[in-house]
């Protein structure tokens, strides 16, 4: 999907209508929110790109 540097963060949100999304800080600037299925996907999601990351 694209490159994480050690500055990215990420932040499961559950939104107003029930659906959740992943917000993604690159290096402070907020990236569109990865939305996903249900809460595992999201955490799933996180647990990917941190591994990518770690590298």
């Amino acid at each position: 999907m694209f490159e994480t540097t050690p500055h990215d963060s990420f932040t499961k949100h559950k939104d107003s209508r029930g659906e959740w999304m992943v917000k993604i800080n690159r290096s402070g600037q907020l990236q569109p929110p990865v939305f996903c299925r249900d809460e595992a996907h999201a955490d799933a999601f996180i647990r990917e790109q941190e591994e990518k990351r770690r590298g």
